[in-house]
C-alpha cells in the first residue's frame, strides 16, 4: 500500500511540475522509454526522428531489455512507456495500441526449407540447428506455447539475449531462428536472409503492444511521445 501511494504521489508531482512548465509551451521535459531490442531499427529510423523534429527540446532515455524486465520497468514507473512483443496479460498495464506480427522461420537464402516454396510447418524446422532467445523474451514464450501444443521441443544450440546475435547466426549459415519479419526486414530486403511463414495459429498471433501503467498520470512530454508512437504503430508495415 505504501509503495503504491509513493508511486502515485511521485506521478502526480511530476504531472504538476510539467503543467507549470507547459504554461510556456512544450519547451522542456523528459521521457523514459522501455523498448525491446527488435524495435531499435524501426524506432530509430522512423519513429524518433520525426518526434525529435517536432519536439527538439525534449530529452529521452531508452532502456533495452527482455519482455519481463520491460514490464517491470513500466509497472514500477521506471519507464513512462513500453513497446513490447506479445507481453503476457497484466492487469496493471494498459495497451494503447496493438499491431499483429506473426513469427516466421528466418533462414539463409540457400537453406533447404526455401526449396519447399510454401509456408512451412513447425515440425519441419526441428531437423535443423536453431538459435533462440532466452525465456524472459515474449518471442520465446510464444514459441513455448506452440511447442506445447504440437508436443515438440526445440533444442537450441545457442540461447541468447540479443537479436543481433540471432541474425548473425543465420547469416553465418549456422542454422535458423524464429522471429517476426520486421526484425530482419532490412536483411531480407538486401537478400541476406529469407523469412518463411509458419502455418500455426499460435505463432501467427504475435502482437506488438504499446503500454503504460494503469493509473499513471502521464505528463505532457510522455503523452506527446505516446501519441506519436500510436501513429507510428498504425503505419508500422507501410
Amino acid at each position: 500500500m505504501l509503495l503504491r501511494y509513493y508511486r502515485e504521489t511521485t506521478s502526480h508531482k511530476e504531472a504538476c511540475l510539467a503543467d507549470i512548465e507547459s504554461l510556456q509551451g512544450l519547451k522542456s521535459g523528459h521521457v523514459s522509454l522501455a523498448l525491446g531490442e527488435g524495435f531499435i531499427g524501426e524506432v530509430m529510423s522512423r519513429a524518433l526522428p520525426e518526434f525529435q523534429k517536432a519536439y527538439p527540446n525534449l530529452t529521452l532515455s531508452i532502456h533495452i531489455a527482455g519482455t519481463n524486465e520491460l514490464i517491470r520497468r513500466v509497472h514500477e514507473d521506471e519507464a513512462h512507456i513500453g513497446v513490447l512483443f506479445h507481453p503476457p496479460h497484466n492487469e496493471k498495464l494498459r495497451s494503447h495500441q496493438i499491431s499483429s506480427h506473426p513469427l516466421c522461420a528466418i533462414v539463409p537464402p540457400d537453406h533447404p526449407l526455401t526449396k519447399l516454396n510454401r509456408p512451412i510447418e513447425l515440425e519441419e524446422i526441428l531437423p535443423y540447428q536453431i538459435a533462440l532467445q532466452e525465456k524472459e523474451f515474449g518471442i520465446r514464450q510464444l514459441i513455448a506455447v506452440a511447442e506445447f501444443k504440437h508436443r515438440v521441443r526445440f533444442s537450441p544450440c545457442i540461447t541468447v539475449n540479443s537479436m543481433s546475435i540471432l541474425k548473425e547466426f543465420v547469416r553465418s549459415d549456422m542454422g535458423v531462428t524464429i522471429l517476426p519479419e520486421f526484425i530482419v526486414r532490412r536483411e531480407v530486403t538486401d537478400g541476406h536472409l529469407i523469412s518463411l511463414p509458419i502455418v500455426d495459429p499460435i505463432l501467427s498471433s504475435g502482437e506488438i503492444h504499446l503500454v503504460t501503467r494503469i493509473g499513471r498520470q502521464l505528463t505532457e512530454a510522455p503523452l506527446a511521445l505516446l501519441n506519436h508512437l500510436q501513429t507510428w504503430m498504425k503505419h508500422f508495415d507501410q
